[in-house]
């Protein structure tokens, strides 16, 4: 599996902490069992990092188009989704 880098967004907390979002595009290739093909298929995974700790969630095949796991995660990192709310928002999406 390959892991992309898309983008970053900062959150400044009421309690003066910052947290730092990072978001990637998941490339995976699976082998078709019918026909023996393969086809790579295109996930999200988001990084949520503040001081010390990091939290993070992903979402395998999503898409087998790269341009529209592109678009989702340009959706996600515009809005700010974190981690907890990543798999919510990707069904809501779809």
């Amino acid at each position: 599996m390959n892991k992309y880098f898309i983008g970053a967004e900062r959150l400044d907390l009421e309690s003066n902490k910052i947290v730092e979002l990072k978001y990637f595009i998941l490339e995976e290739t699976k082998i078709i069992e019918e026909t023996g093909d393969s086809k790579k298929t295109y996930g999200i995974e988001i990084e949520k990092w503040s001081e010390s700790n990091v939290e993070k969630d992903f979402v395998n095949d999503i898409t087998t188009e790269k341009e529209y796991a592109l678009n989702i995660t340009n959706c996600l990192i515009e809005n700010k989704i974190t981690p907890v709310h990543l798999k919510d928002v990707i069904v809501d999406m779809l």
